[in-house]
């Protein structure tokens, strides 16, 4: 559900208005308790995302100032964080292969040496 989008309440144009107060009260609780979950969750996401992008020493993605987040789009950075977080995976491993390689090659000179 885009919380950006208006969202028709029906079925009520032919209630009284206390139940369509406590109807649009109703909805709004739930807006709000979807509100506050995706907020939690991209400042969560987000948090992530920066670890990673320090690590990787890249800037993180800024695209959520304009609007609040739909499913979707929260679900599309989670996939984003955990690409960069295979990626630094992938660099450590290289990085560690090649310090091995390194070291290896140093303790050749230094026996070839005496």
């Amino acid at each position: 559900m885009d919380l950006n989008m208006a969202n028709p309440v029906t079925g009520c144009e032919n209630l009284p208005l206390c139940n369509v107060e406590r109807t649009l009260r109703y909805n709004l609780d739930e807006y709000c308790q979807i509100k506050e979950s995706r907020a939690c969750r991209l400042a969560d996401l987000q948090r992530k995302e920066k670890l990673v992008c320090d690590a990787l020493g890249i800037e993180p993605l800024t695209g959520f100032t304009n609007q609040f987040p739909t499913e979707q789009r929260l679900d599309d950075l989670e996939v984003h964080i955990k690409e960069r977080n295979d990626e630094q995976q992938r660099l450590m491993q290289a990085y560690q292969e090649s310090k091995s390689a390194i070291i290896a090659i140093t303790e050749i000179m230094q026996w070839q040496n005496y």
